[in-house]
């Protein structure tokens, strides 16, 4: 037994009853004419390992065509024009630059590559007229050197497969890779497309055309959004195709003071490279509700990695304990939709609380009135309580309730009657200023109770 055997691309006609006898449990059977007298194809095979991968071998004639005999089958416009007598495969081996292979009659049933070397540089193959056949197991390299409008293949019949071919397209100027026109019952299986610019396949007015497990990674898009179907073209199947869209990942930058006006940033980049994201939109909630614009706008459109939104005043809501932001990003033909919840760094203000009531010297059974100027930063601060305390104990009214007094225009006014159960001491008197909107804020001062 040998090792792993490929017999494949060869005529084989024989007298015998089988073609090929197989003992080896790792051979490959593939393209092959076998014809004996009683049968043809795969039938012609006695594989006796019961293990052997046969593929597509049939009673068709194998035509061999490099480079240098190219012209004894195309004639100088690029048709086929090889007098045959029965189906036949056309096996491509090696390189070839920069010519056309046009088809448009049905004797052929494929034109497929010998092995991974077989490279189509700038070539281009039409399918077009009667030709009903496959293209497989052929590489192409389209640059801007292609002389055929910069694509691989146009099909312009019906029934035609295209399956496991790699086609690599670098031109700028190229719409797409592979054009289906006028077609019908086609399938496009198992290929690698991809394109510096343009759609991996275009269709036009086709149909039933099946699209399944390729790659197809181009700028217009990845996996089916590589495919252009346009308003003609019906009964297009699209399934299993890669790669996964791009992961976009989101930071979001919204910090400030409640009340002030703040800019909300947020970053959209690249999962994979970190690149900057300059397409799709998002729209943008807090705390369940649409964020908008200045104009009422509520979708937002990335532009250089971002969007800004600017001047936006901070309300009470993003206070809150669970306050939260929700980015939810659109997805693109090239990017996956993503969603980020983040909470928000939303700050209390500031407020400067200054004791008016100062170096207080007082009796028991005196009244006294308590003073305290509420501020932030310049302004007057116009709402909150204020609790005065002696050495630490809020004072209380004749009923034992703690006293918090209202502040009126950035003051806070109390008027209390100095009863029998306090004594005669130097004290420490505290305004303490409290309002959700704010942090707590205080001001001390000397009080004295005399006998």
């Amino acid at each position: 037994k040998a090792g792993n055997t490929t017999i494949t691309r060869n005529n084989i006609t024989t007298n015998n009853e089988y073609t090929i006898i197989n003992y080896n449990e790792t051979t490959t059977i593939s393209y092959n004419q076998l014809i004996t007298n009683d049968s043809i194809a795969s039938l012609t095979i006695n594989d006796i390992s019961g293990s052997a991968t046969i593929i597509k071998n049939g009673p068709a004639v194998i035509l061999n065509v490099t480079m240098e005999n190219y012209s004894e089958f195309f004639d100088e416009t690029g048709i086929f024009n090889k007098t045959l007598n029965d189906e036949s495969i056309l096996v491509l081996h090696g390189e070839f630059s920069n010519v056309l292979m046009r088809f448009d009659r049905d004797e052929l049933k494929a034109v497929a590559g010998f092995d991974e070397n077989t490279i189509l540089n700038d070539c281009t193959i039409v399918i077009n007229g009667n030709a009903h056949m496959n293209v497989e197991n052929i590489t192409f390299i389209i640059t801007d050197e292609n002389n055929y409008e910069n694509l691989a293949l146009i099909v312009e019949s019906n029934n035609t497969n295209i399956t496991n071919n790699v086609i690599n397209v670098t031109s700028n100027h190229s719409i797409f890779a592979v054009l289906i026109k006028d077609s019908k019952n086609t399938t496009i299986s198992n290929n690698s497309i991809t394109a510096d610019s343009g759609y991996a396949i275009y269709l036009i007015n086709s149909n039933n055309t099946v699209i399944s497990d390729n790659y197809m990674n181009t700028t217009m898009g990845k996996n089916d959004y590589a495919v252009f179907v346009d308003n003609y073209s019906q009964n297009v199947s699209m399934s299993g195709n890669t790669p996964d869209n791009n992961i976009v990942e989101i930071s979001v930058i919204a910090t400030g003071v409640i009340g002030n006006l703040t800019d909300i940033t947020i970053n959209f980049v690249d999962g994979t490279d970190g690149g900057v994201i300059s397409d799709g939109t998002a729209y943008v909630m807090i705390n369940g509700e649409l964020l908008e614009d200045t104009n009422g706008n509520t979708i937002f459109s990335v532009i250089n990695g971002q969007i800004c939104l600017a001047d936006y005043e901070i309300p009470v809501g993003w206070l809150r304990s669970d306050a939260e932001m929700t980015v939810v990003y659109s997805g693109t033909s090239i990017y996956k939709q993503a969603t980020i919840n983040t909470g928000l760094d939303i700050y209390k203000r500031e407020a400067n609380v200054e004791i008016l009531s100062t170096d207080i010297t007082t009796s028991i059974g005196d009244t006294i009135t308590l003073q305290a100027r509420i501020t932030d930063g310049d302004a007057l601060v116009t709402s909150g309580k204020v609790a005065f305390k002696l050495n630490g104990n809020t004072l209380e009214d004749d009923s034992g309730n703690l006293i918090f007094v209202d502040v009126v225009n950035g003051i806070a006014t109390l008027d209390y009657i100095i009863n029998s159960d306090f004594t005669s001491d130097s004290y420490e008197l505290t305004a303490v200023f409290e309002n959700m909107l704010y942090y707590r804020a205080s001001d001390s001062a000397e009080f004295t109770i005399e006998e």
